[in-house]
């Protein structure tokens, strides 16, 4: 399963089916709850290994099937050290040890669903639920026109439906994927925003903590009384952040019992497997959240779901933005209505006529499909391609910058002699500094992988040697996921 949110109801239903020949496999183990789990499986004593990302590295001898649950998931993906992704390292695995495979999602990744649409892959079709109760109901609620920031997140329509909901002893889900009090402090005399000193981004603010925090170092200082910048009383909240959206529905519902579930509440050892207990218990009538409650979780108590921000990742500068919006939205209105009473969601949306969000509230994968497909096909995208980051990173910015310049004349002279090799850049990454080291990408493709992997080896081995020697790091990113 791609979080650790998602094995706690495995765990149950696995270890309810097979009793203690199940070994758990996840980094909220301490290292030697890990180690002894590593050894029941090594010895024979378990045979089923249930587990996050590195799970499937289990040491299984006679294995025979392998099943990744919610394969679209970006988090298979491991972004620093050795960059494997879970899914295709699950792949290559069961072939190796010639047993089926099986990926699992209502909201297949593209790549995967262009694998079974031209035969690569066997695909099997669920088009109905487990259970008899019907998708649930969608309404998109167009914002155009509103500010829902100024007034904690929620329209009129939205608090209507919560204040009936909970009245009628349902349990709500609102989704935003965006923790912290506002995503930023501005200063309305100057303008400037209090930004991170090590990362080119705005700090979130933390209203509960009495903090200013950056999401991608995790530094933080103290809220300051006045702007950094010109020294005035002039700092104002910018956006809204799962703490805002809590502190709203504590006033809309005083009487209910509202908790909220993102990396900052479940830091805490234990915290995410608590909260979640309590959900399917019933204990819990709103449960506010990040992506981590979209998707796996399934409470027959969820009579409505609310999406604050349907279009929040859309304007994300990354090919594969609108798929992952399609694929949230549809997943966290998959949490609805999975009891006897049909579920409701609401999408509040900037952007209702974008097809992923009209896709999405229509239920229709297909049709998100194909027009996506048709999209990257136009520009050579995956699956119609295979591609390669060459990242450079520096401490240095002129150092990355000359040794990103060099790297890309390398590489677009090697393209200009290979047919069907594609060079792109360099270009400052979207994000171009990140805990001090100023950020660069080369973008490589072409429709034999082959091709892409060896130009992006050929550049770092040439270029190795002097990025060592000014501090820089090369990296190689085959099959992106992230392109921040």
């Amino acid at each position: 399963v791609p979080e650790i949110s998602l094995t706690h109801q495995t765990v149950a239903r696995l270890v309810g089916r097979f009793g203690p020949t199940v070994a758990v496999l996840h980094s909220e183990l301490s290292a030697r709850e890990r180690w002894e789990e590593w050894r029941r499986l090594r010895r024979g004593d378990a045979r089923i290994a249930l587990g996050a990302r590195s799970a499937v590295l289990a040491p299984l001898d006679d294995l025979r099937i392998v099943v990744v649950d919610e394969e679209h998931d970006a988090a298979y993906k491991q972004e620093d050290g050795v960059r494997y992704h879970g899914r295709d390292v699950a792949i290559m695995r069961a072939r190796h040890a010639g047993c089926p495979v099986l990926l699992g999602s209502a909201t297949p990744s593209i790549e995967s669903w262009h694998n079974a649409s031209t035969g690569r892959y066997q695909r099997l079709l669920l088009p109905e639920r487990v259970t008899a109760s019907p998708l649930p109901v969608v309404e998109v609620v167009d914002l155009r026109g509103r500010d829902i920031f100024a007034t904690g997140g929620l329209s009129d329509h939205l608090q209507e439906l919560l204040v009936k909901n909970h009245a009628e002893s349902g349990q709500a889900l609102l989704f935003l994927n965006r923790r912290g009090y506002a995503g930023q402090l501005q200063c309305y005399e100057c303008g400037e925003v209090e930004e991170c000193g090590h990362c080119s981004v705005g700090m979130t603010l933390h209203r509960n903590d009495g903090q200013l925090r950056c999401h991608h170092c995790d530094r933080s200082r103290r809220i300051p009384d006045r702007c950094s910048n010109c020294g005035k009383d002039g700092l104002t909240s910018q956006g809204l952040g799962t703490q805002r959206l809590e502190d709203t529905l504590r006033s809309l519902l005083p009487d209910a019992r509202v908790e909220r579930l993102d990396r900052d509440t479940v830091r805490k050892k234990g915290r995410s497997r608590d909260v979640l207990g309590e959900w399917r218990r019933g204990a819990i009538d709103v449960l506010i959240g990040t992506q981590m409650i979209t998707k796996g979780h399934d409470v027959a108590g969820v009579t409505l779901v609310g999406v604050v921000h349907a279009d929040l990742g859309l304007g994300v500068p990354d090919f594969r933005s609108a798929e992952r919006t399609f694929q949230v939205l549809t997943q966290v209105a998959g949490r609805a209505g999975r009891g006897e009473r049909r579920g409701r969601v609401l999408l509040q949306t900037y952007r209702p006529d974008h097809f992923a969000v009209r896709a999405a509230a229509r239920h229709d994968y297909e049709a998100f499909a194909r027009e996506e497909l048709a999209a990257r096909e136009e520009l050579n995208y995956p699956p119609y391609s295979r591609m390669v980051l060459l990242r450079i990173e520096g401490t240095g910015k002129a150092s990355a910058e000359a040794l990103a310049a060099a790297a890309g004349r390398s590489l677009r002279e090697l393209s200009r002699k290979t047919e069907g090799l594609v060079v792109r850049g360099p270009a400052p990454s979207p994000i171009e500094r990140i805990k001090s080291r100023h950020r660069y990408q080369i973008q490589i493709r072409s429709r034999d992988g082959r091709l892409a992997r060896h130009a992006a080896a050929r550049a770092r081995a040439a270029f190795r040697e002097r990025a060592r020697a000014e501090n820089i790091r090369l990296l190689v990113d085959v099959d992106p996921i992230e392109m921040l």
